[in-house]
């Protein structure tokens, strides 16, 4: 059997694993190989499906597979093993367990990450702060800038300890312009792909978009203009990944493109590569303001806050492109400040609290709703240096490369 046939690598290696295993045994095996490919090694963590790798060469190739890095992968979503959260600190980033933060969890003194969080730096020299930290698929997109202004943008791995450095985009000086960065999976060409949205600057150029998206599989950027009717530059943060497209929290404008008072939701495509709105539910209420759109309970959500209330209702979107699928979620009283990241199977939900003033401290507690409890499980703060970005991440076993990912 030739690699050049028409089957896979992983049908291939499948293939020849159970062969060989049937040459070496005169009995037949009280366990069938193929649950032990096909059952058990996804479910190990990735610390350990690294060291299985060494068994054999047949092995090695059998977990390398996208395939089974794809079988992996939805194993670790049903059970939510591996659960991280990382925090992106100047030139290094904090990983806190997701278990431990809400079994022990640790308030540290300042500048001490505490028993529950390993620090990691990053590979980059002089950095001046870092901008975005996204995840999706078990890859985190890191975007950082150096004291010169110049930004570089890393697709990195921390659990195979593998990192890429993306090509830099060109004339991507930042003065005069605002931006932001996303980062997500086109399923249907088997692509992971940036979005950088710069806003034009110049009298003229009201309300237009410099679109820069970058394509693993080809390994360019691809750069278009375009005008936004509906939503007000500029567009601030990084974008929220769901189901094939990147999603931000904007202003609308109204008639002759005057900003109105209300908020909407804007998603960009990652298969066609253009722009639609998420209308979220009291969209023309101006006593509820969308303040942030998460991916929580493994469905898109969009937070609203009212000031007059001091209160947040969290409302989740069932179905996509449809505003009558919009379903409150909970309400978050005034004095749970803070975005939820994610909840435990006993109910528990970890968030993350606001810092209107203070942007050198990141504060986690879990709170529960129904009895009205809550305790704070994470506290770290460095003066001076500016705490950027916080993401829930899963362990995974994706390739920034594409060599490791695609093969013909």
């Amino acid at each position: 059997m030739s690699f050049h046939s028409n089957l896979n690598l992983w049908e291939y290696c499948r293939k020849v694993y159970y062969r060989k295993r049937l040459r070496k045994s005169t009995s037949k095996p009280k366990l069938p190989q193929q649950i032990i490919v096909e059952k058990i090694l996804p479910r190990l963590p990735v610390k350990s499906v690294l060291s299985c790798k060494s068994v054999s060469k047949i092995w090695y190739a059998l977990l390398s597979s996208p395939e089974f890095s794809e079988l992996h992968y939805q194993w670790a979503t049903q059970k939510l093993t591996g659960q991280k959260v990382f925090v992106l600190v100047k030139n290094y980033v904090l990983c806190l367990d997701v278990e431990t933060l809400f079994t022990k969890g640790h308030l540290s003194n300042e500048g001490e990450i505490g028993t529950c969080a390993v620090k990691i730096d990053l590979p980059m020299d002089n950095v001046s702060h870092g901008a975005t930290l996204a995840s999706c698929n078990g890859l985190l997109c890191v975007s950082l800038y150096n004291v010169e202004g110049m930004e570089k943008i890393y697709l990195w791995n921390p659990a195979k300890r593998c990192q890429r450095l993306m090509p830099i985009l060109e004339n991507q000086n930042n003065n005069g312009m605002y931006s932001s960065i996303g980062f997500g999976y086109d399923d249907s060409a088997d692509d992971y792909k940036i979005v950088r949205h710069r806003k034009t600057s110049g009298g003229g150029a009201r309300n237009m978009l410099k679109v820069a998206v970058f394509s693993l599989k080809t390994g360019v950027w691809k750069t278009t203009t375009t005008k936004t009717r509906k939503f007000k530059c500029p567009i601030y943060g990084q974008g929220t990944y769901f189901n094939g497209a990147l999603h931000w929290v904007v202003d609308r404008v109204g008639k002759g493109g005057v900003k109105e008072k209300t908020r909407t939701i804007m998603a960009f495509d990652l298969k066609t590569e253009t722009h639609y709105e998420v209308r979220p539910p009291k969209a023309d209420s101006k006593e509820l303001q969308v303040t942030s759109v998460l991916v929580f309970q493994d469905c898109l959500c969009a937070e609203f806050h009212s000031q007059k209330k001091d209160t947040s209702e969290l409302w989740m979107l069932k179905e996509r492109n449809s505003t009558k699928s919009w379903n409150k979620l909970t309400n978050i009283p005034g004095r749970y400040i803070g975005h939820p990241l994610l909840q435990s199977v006993a109910g528990e939900v970890l968030m993350l609290e606001e810092q209107y003033y203070d942007f050198s401290r990141v504060i986690l507690s879990v709170c529960n709703f129904e009895e009205g409890t809550s305790r704070r499980v994470f506290d770290f703060q460095v003066q001076g240096v500016q705490i950027t970005s916080v993401a829930v991440h899963l362990e995974g076993l994706a390739s920034p490369y594409v060599s490791e990912r695609i093969f013909n």
